[in-house]
């Protein structure tokens, strides 16, 4: 079974980027447009790694993991 790799990035064609090039090497990933959007992923599904843009509007990277690491419902 392919790992599941969620990718957080602002940027449209960042996020593709490295979609395309971690779906060539076998991995099941999914994308996510900012933060909220990162937070509510992971509430419905599980990840093997979460790759996240530092700087992004709204929900910076740094946030994200923050909010990771605090809330157990989350993380597991």
């Amino acid at each position: 079974m392919a790992k599941k790799i969620l990718v957080v990035d602002d940027e449209r064609d960042i996020r593709e980027l490295i979609k395309t090039l971690l779906e060539d090497e076998g991995y099941d990933v999914t994308t996510a447009k900012g933060g909220e959007e990162c937070i509510a992923k992971l509430k419905k599904e599980k990840f093997d790694l979460v790759l996240i843009d530092f700087f992004m509007p709204g929900m910076s990277g740094r946030e994200v993991c923050e909010k990771i690491r605090s809330n157990k419902k989350i993380s597991g």
